[in-house]
């Protein structure tokens, strides 16, 4: 999926919303506040696309702030955007009875909200868990075999978007959809689309490369 033409349908505000709505939770005293400025300034970077995420971004940022974000996002795919989606494609087949295309899409988003909480509930039990062990354990052994774990996690890894853009297809095809109706769907998608894209690269460029070089 084309995340650059994504990140063109959302105006300045969502973008600025989509970063601010998990930094305002950011408060652990533990991390001060020129270390979450400045992830924020970085993270507010990335999702406008500024540059290619590297590790040397990030290099001053600590990885128990980076994972705390990451938790952050899954909570609110969870309790925020999936709901919202499947109420506003609810709302279309209230104004569209009995149109395929629409059943489709409650079928298909169905699908992909159950295969994004298992994607999250693997995430949570293994790499987040994973990555709390060797953040925090002194024991060599523990260290080393976690650290094997994450090198496979990221040659295995995969992402959770493209799946989206079938929902997308099928949103174009419906004739008869009001015009505001399908821009506040297509809006929802296209925010946690471009979300999901830098949750992913957070995961694979930044939380595990940083995590790594410590050992």
């Amino acid at each position: 999926m084309n995340v650059n033409r994504i990140i063109a349908q959302l105006a300045p505000e969502d973008v600025s919303r989509i970063v601010d709505r998990k930094f305002n939770q950011l408060s652990d005293p533990q991390f001060d506040a020129a270390q979450r400025e400045n992830f924020y300034r970085l993270m507010d970077k990335f999702f406008w696309g500024e540059s290619t995420v590297s590790i040397e971004d990030f290099s001053a940022i600590a990885p128990q702030l980076v994972l705390n974000y990451l938790q952050l996002t899954h909570a609110h795919y969870i309790q925020v955007q999936l709901p919202t989606i499947a109420v506003q494609i609810d709302a279309l087949a209230h104004s569209l009875p009995n149109n395929p295309q629409i059943y489709l899409m409650q079928q298909l988003f169905s699908s992909y909200t159950q295969h994004l909480r298992e994607h999250i509930d693997m995430e949570e039990s293994e790499l987040f868990l994973v990555v709390e062990r060797l953040l925090h354990s002194e024991d060599k052994f523990c260290r080393v075999s976690n650290a094997s774990f994450l090198a496979k996690f990221y040659n295995e890894h995969t992402d959770t978007e493209e799946e989206l853009e079938l929902l997308l297809n099928l949103l174009e095809e419906i004739p008869c959809l009001h015009a505001s109706r399908k821009s506040i769907l297509e809006h929802s998608i296209f925010a946690l689309v471009k979300d999901l894209h830098i949750h992913h690269v957070l995961e694979e460029q930044v939380l595990i490369p940083l995590v790594l070089s410590r050992f």
